[in-house]
């Protein structure tokens, strides 16, 4: 698996956010279920001092110019670091 690839996962939490006409990154961490679906999480504080979230995000989701992601909804993660995935 290429480390760059654009991941397809599922989202947990609905994900909130307002449509401005930009797509939008936020921290998370993705993991692996024992039934082998992968889960995407956003971090609760994404503001820039919010360090303990920078700390354990181990991606980044892609937020579409929308009103949010439903909760279960598919959203597109950038894979930082696979440590502890496998």
């Amino acid at each position: 698996m290429d480390r760059r690839d654009r991941l397809e996962r599922v989202a947990v939490d609905e994900v909130r956010r307002r449509a401005d006409g930009k797509v939008h990154f936020q921290r998370g961490q993705v993991t692996l279920n024992s039934d082998g679906t992968w889960r995407a999480r956003v971090g609760a504080g994404q503001e820039a001092y919010q360090l303990l979230t920078t700390a354990e995000a181990n991606a980044l989701v892609r937020l579409p110019d929308d009103n949010g992601v439903p909760a279960g909804g598919q959203v597109d993660v950038l894979v930082l670091h696979f440590d502890g995935l496998a």
